[in-house]
């Protein structure tokens, strides 16, 4: 089998080691001798490329599509298959507004429960009557205390203790670590004009004991509470709005597959979506009041009828958008596109052309160790010079 190559240039007779370059004009000549190159369907073929000029036809066959995303847009507005946007993580401050500053706790400790002086001699027996509750509250229900070592995982405890549990609502186990806290000290000072000592309440840092409640709600699924052991005990209340959407879908029979903190597919979007958006402030406040009820208190019954008794003054809520893309190549795409630290990523402007000058460089400021020491010598370092 041989194949004869034409090439149709200057209108002189083609050779037979000249291709066209686009490749259409090759015919195969199977068993033809040398000397018959100028047989009539060649010179057909020949005479039809003079009468075009020489140029070659065009392919017939349509060049393929491009249907790979080339930037992090695209991907988001054309291969997004899933998007729940939800509430994340959720953290409610517990704590009494008025037990927060100085004037508040001398108001409490004086004026409310009659004493002269404020002092955290005061304080301390609040501490181990609050404690001593507490280990009555497991001790009659029978809960598993747990004292957690420095550095151990609290999250890896509570997921041993989920994974044997049913689904009804129960507190799973009471966990108990020594933790940093902000406390209330009282000191004596000398007043200088009269030489007499009066006692001064200041805040400080302290180790004290942090009691860990976890716990688990039919509607809002694995939660904790979390009190702080010493005066004025202030507390936390931390759950997830995806446990709380999971719970919901489980009711509502909404097929979903459950990643760590996310949905990976669901059967149902649009209902996922309403259930996402239906956690509201009251219902958190009712969750975290059902619940409060039901652990100890360390204010007495007079305090809080007084109405010292925890509040929920402020939260820290994170927001999340779950997307979930067509294929993994998808992916890949818009995590390069998006961070530039990935593999395979090419900064903007590079193996291009520059339309414009580069920018100046930034103005350097030397290092501190590198200026000048202020004793009675000096180093001689060199240092960067400023741009001006």
């Amino acid at each position: 089998m041989r194949t004869l190559r034409i090439r149709i240039n200057n209108g002189a007779s083609p050779q037979p080691d000249e291709a066209c370059p686009s490749g259409w004009c090759r015919r195969p000549v199977g068993g033809v001798p040398a000397d018959a190159q100028g047989s009539s369907q060649c010179e057909l073929f020949i005479r039809r490329l003079q009468r075009s000029g020489g140029r070659c036809r065009p392919s017939l066959q349509p060049e393929p599509v491009m249907t790979l995303p080339r930037t992090a847009a695209e991907v988001l507005s054309a291969h997004v298959r899933l998007e729940i946007r939800c509430t994340d993580r959720v953290l409610l401050t517990l704590r009494q507004p008025r037990l927060q500053y100085g004037q508040g706790i001398h108001g409490f400790f004086c004026q409310h429960r009659g004493n002269q002086f404020v002092s955290s001699t005061l304080m301390h027996p609040m501490t181990e009557w609050f404690a001593a509750g507490i280990r009555h509250y497991i001790d009659t229900r029978r809960l598993d205390l747990v004292r957690f070592a420095k550095g151990q995982s609290k999250d890896q405890v509570a997921k041993e203790y989920l994974a044997g549990h049913d689904g009804g609502e129960c507190i799973l186990f009471v966990g108990v670590a020594k933790e940093k806290a902000r406390v209330w000290r009282t000191s004596r000072r000398r007043d200088p004009a009269t030489g007499k000592r009066y006692p001064w309440l200041y805040q400080d840092q302290a180790m004290v004991n942090h009691w860990y409640f976890y716990e688990f709600d039919a509607d809002f699924g694995p939660f904790f509470v979390k009190f702080c052991g010493y005066f004025p005990f202030t507390g936390q209340i931390y759950f997830n709005g995806h446990e709380c959407a999971k719970r919901q879908c489980l009711k509502a029979g909404i097929a979903f597959t459950s990643l760590d903190n996310a949905f990976g597919a669901v059967s149902d979007a649009e209902a996922v979506q309403r259930i996402c958006d239906g956690l509201t402030d009251q219902k958190i406040y009712r969750f975290a009041g059902k619940w409060l009820a039901r652990l100890p208190q360390p204010f007495t019954r007079a305090d809080q009828d007084a109405d010292y008794r925890w509040q929920l003054p402020g939260c820290q809520v994170e927001f999340s958008t779950t997307m979930a893309l067509d294929r993994p190549v998808s992916g890949r795409i818009f995590s390069g596109a998006a961070d530039p630290r990935q593999p395979g990523h090419r900064p903007p402007g590079q193996g291009q052309h520059r339309l414009r000058p580069d920018d100046p460089p930034a103005r350097q400021v030397p290092h501190p160790r590198d200026l000048p020491h202020p004793g009675h010598h000096e180093r001689h370092l060199p240092l960067p010079l400023p741009v001006p």
